[in-house]
């Protein structure tokens, strides 16, 4: 069964400065960018009028509510210059089509007074306010149950707020597949990955190592969870004999017969790690996990000091940089990839943001790649699900660029 949902944007214009003809085509623009890069195929969306999206999800009997949740964030900071929730509403009407056509034509008036008063919903449809990332609980109104013998209007709490944990996809290019998922954090109204640049890594690597650890126990009793889990691990913590023995106790909570899945992710590598610091990684890392990588922000890695299969494999991760000097950067670390193969380790990139990008990954010979261009950040695992490059969000990114610049 497919779900189906109209996303509305309610945004009172006299609270922006805008005139609404402006304000219009700004949301328009905002929430379609959103939409593109975090919407991910075989979802789809599309416009309905300036502030209203079709929602479809071809693998889900309704949808998730809490994924949508930042777009709330980044609207608000977009249109008013903070985070402080109030000023922008996002409300979601689940139903058969006929209603979600009917819900996209309400005014925005009776869009909002809806939610205390289902009496003004269309028949056969469920209406829920999406809050901010960091709010408690969304609020939902059930257009089927009126009141009388059914009783007055439902009114539920969704769950207990954002799940911490969520994943980015790490896909294989040569075969079209996502071989696994890189754990994430969703906190409030920002989020912690290793599969985006440094500046998505908390200062407090600790917590966040804690925080991914425990996290992975959790994905693991989830069934879906079937390919590679990569847990971010920081190189500089890990080898601190200080910081270990914490490490060691979070470590040994992760179930030993998931081993095989469990890939550690080492990341705030040095140019030239020491040989005496990657034995000790191994020596600790090697009792829960099968496998390891190292994440890197230098192109040129001295991987001629590393031994033979030393490690799986090498990931790059590219900078917050114009596109010019990312592109150099990733040629530039690819020229290496000749030494890598000479030490059976495998390359990736991270944080790989536009078609381009994954067009250049692919003809250099890098088989693993992850970043928003790959995916977007979500609750389910990537891992196990074929797609064609031409369907991964890049190609969608590259459309809605182009778009964008043909308006200009």
């Amino acid at each position: 069964m497919t779900a189906l949902a109209c996303l509305r944007v309610v945004v009172e214009p006299q609270h922006t400065g805008l005139s609404p003809a402006v304000l219009g085509a700004v949301v328009l623009k905002f929430a379609s960018a959103y939409l593109d890069s975090r919407w991910c195929w075989p979802r789809l969306f599309s416009p309905l009028t300036n502030y209203s999206f079709l929602l479809t999800d071809p693998r889900a009997d309704e949808m998730d509510v809490q994924e949508l949740s930042r777009m709330s964030d980044e609207l608000q900071t977009k249109l008013f210059g903070t985070a402080a929730s109030g000023e922008v509403t996002l409300l979601l009407f689940e139903g058969p089509v006929d209603a979600v056509s009917a819900f996209a034509a309400l005014e925005n008036a009776v869009a909002v007074r809806a939610l205390n008063e289902p009496a003004l919903l269309p028949a056969g449809g469920r209406l829920s306010q999406i809050l901010g990332s960091d709010a408690a609980s969304e609020t939902e109104r059930d257009a089927n149950v009126r009141s009388g013998p059914n009783g007055p209007p439902r009114q539920a709490v969704v769950g207990d707020g954002p799940t911490p944990e969520r994943l980015h996809g790490v896909y294989f290019i040569p075969q079209g597949v996502f071989i696994g998922d890189v754990i994430a954090l969703s906190h409030g109204r920002a989020y912690s990955t290793i599969a985006e640049g440094p500046d998505r890594v908390p200062p407090d690597r600790e917590r966040f190592d804690g925080d991914c650890m425990a996290a992975a126990g959790r994905l693991l009793a989830d069934p879906r969870v079937t390919g590679a889990l990569y847990v971010p691990i920081s190189y500089d913590r890990v080898v601190r004999p200080s910081v270990l023995a914490n490490y060691e106790g979070l470590l040994s909570a992760l179930p030993e017969d998931r081993k095989p899945q469990l890939t550690a992710a080492v990341y705030d590598v040095p140019r030239d790690p020491g040989f005496g610091a990657l034995k000790q990684l191994n020596a600790t890392l090697g009792k829960y996990f099968s496998t390891m990588t190292l994440r890197i922000e230098d192109p040129d890695f001295e991987i001629e000091k590393l031994a033979t299969r030393a490690v799986m494999g090498v990931s790059l991760a590219l900078p917050a940089r114009e596109p010019r000097v990312r592109m150099s950067i990733l040629r530039q670390f690819a020229s290496h990839r000749r030494h890598y193969n000479r030490k059976q380790i495998r390359v990736s990139v991270a944080n790989v943001r536009t078609a381009k990008e994954l067009e250049a990954c692919a003809a250099l010979g890098i088989p693993l790649v992850c970043g928003p261009a790959i995916s977007g950040m979500r609750a389910e695992p990537f891992g196990g699900l074929r797609i064609p490059i031409p369907a991964l969000p890049a190609g969608e990114v590259q459309s809605s660029g182009e778009r964008a610049a043909s308006r200009a």
